[in-house]
């Protein structure tokens, strides 16, 4: 498969990454893996060669030289999501109407499914089915947005299977409770209180309904607006492109289940934006705590050693002086860090004969403390 230029041009440039990781384990030999993940898509690390995960017609393209199997999309990695973009709140509206069958409903569902794929424990959402109604796509979640965390995200996949396709859809019952929600809370301090999108997954509105837009959205737009256009029939192609570009989001036609992804991944760049736009400081993403070792996360769990590790990461971005100015994610660069590696910070004898050090993450989760037995 020939690569295209950019990302060609990425894969040439990100070299001159290597003698910087290579430079950092030599002053820090108790470095894991260092990494670059780029957005348009292969992983550069050291020390190893790269692998690439450019996805073409629904397959991913291994360049590494252990294995050259189908590889795991880096891209709905915690350490890459987490650092790329902020938190957010996330309405997915699922079209459930009689047109959304066969081929389309599982499209749909395969797009659903990669969204939340690229949400993590900073990030708010919840599904709605419409059709001539509007509804939870999980009962209990009525009227609030839950946390992504994996108990959720697992819920709301379980449900995807029930939905059934009926009716005619009623877009502008859809798009009103998703901003309402939305508007709830943003005003009463719920949710992420950072960045909000609506995802509209559909294979086709009427028109655009500007009327709501301007009503709910206008002229601050608080909301990104990210259309879906599901199957192969781009007929109302004209008022998706609209309904995106006119409240700062972004289109795409998904005419296949492999290229759902793919497609997913692109509204990652656009709510990278603010961060590059309007940031000089590089955020610092922890990620929660996982089993790893030596062995990168893209690897088999038979190639881990087993100890707790946590990752690094912070997003790389495009500063160079345009004449018109752009926001362009280039990736994020990361590390594994080893918790024995932390614990060292704090050695026993400064914390006295009964004290001891831990760390708890913001959402909750134990990083490390003398007590933890972590599931493997």
């Amino acid at each position: 498969m020939a690569l295209n230029a950019a990302v060609k041009n990425a894969i040439e440039w990100s070299g001159y990454l290597d003698p910087l990781f290579e430079n950092n384990y030599e002053t820090d030999p108790s470095l894991s893996w260092q990494y670059f993940g780029s957005s348009s898509g292969f992983l550069r690390r050291y020390p190893d060669v790269y692998s690439l995960s450019q996805l073409s017609n629904g397959r991913q393209m291994s360049l590494s030289a252990r294995s050259h199997q189908d590889m795991f999309d880096f891209r709905s990695s915690s350490w890459y999501i987490d650092a790329s973009t902020s938190p957010k709140d996330i309405v997915i509206l699922l079209d459930s109407s009689g047109s959304m069958t066969g081929e389309r409903r599982e499209i749909a569902k395969s797009v659903v499914e990669a969204i939340l794929d690229t949400l993590g424990n900073n990030d708010f959402v919840t599904v709605f089915k419409f059709s001539d109604q509007t509804e939870e796509l999980v009962p209990c979640f009525k009227d609030m947005l839950v946390q992504a965390n994996m108990e959720n995200i697992r819920e709301l996949k379980n449900a995807l299977d029930s939905t059934k396709s009926e009716n005619i859809a009623n877009f502008s019952s859809a798009l009103i409770t998703a901003f309402e929600i939305l508007q709830k809370y943003n005003k009463t301090g719920q949710g992420s209180q950072c960045n909000q999108a609506i995802m509209l997954l559909t294979d086709g509105p009427p028109y655009s309904y500007t009327d709501i837009f301007k009503l709910y959205n206008w002229p601050h737009m608080p909301v990104r607006v990210f259309t879906y256009l599901i199957g192969r029939d781009s007929r109302n192609a004209q008022e998706m492109n609209v309904m995106a570009c006119d409240n700062k989001g972004y289109y795409v036609r998904v005419s296949s289940e492999g290229e759902a992804r793919e497609k997913v991944l692109k509204y990652v760049s656009v709510m990278a934006r603010p961060m590059v736009m309007y940031q000089n400081d590089h955020p610092i993403q922890w990620t929660p705590v996982y089993t790893g070792g030596k062995a990168s996360n893209i690897q088999s769990e038979s190639d881990t050693d087993g100890q707790l590790m946590t990752s690094v990461s912070t997003p790389i971005f495009d500063r160079r002086n345009y004449t018109r100015r752009v926001a362009n994610l280039l990736g994020v660069v990361g590390t594994d860090v080893p918790i024995q590696q932390i614990k060292k910070l704090v050695p026993p004898y400064k914390l006295g004969v009964n004290g001891y050090s831990f760390i708890i993450t913001n959402n909750g989760h134990v990083l490390y403390h003398p007590d933890l037995r972590p599931l493997v």
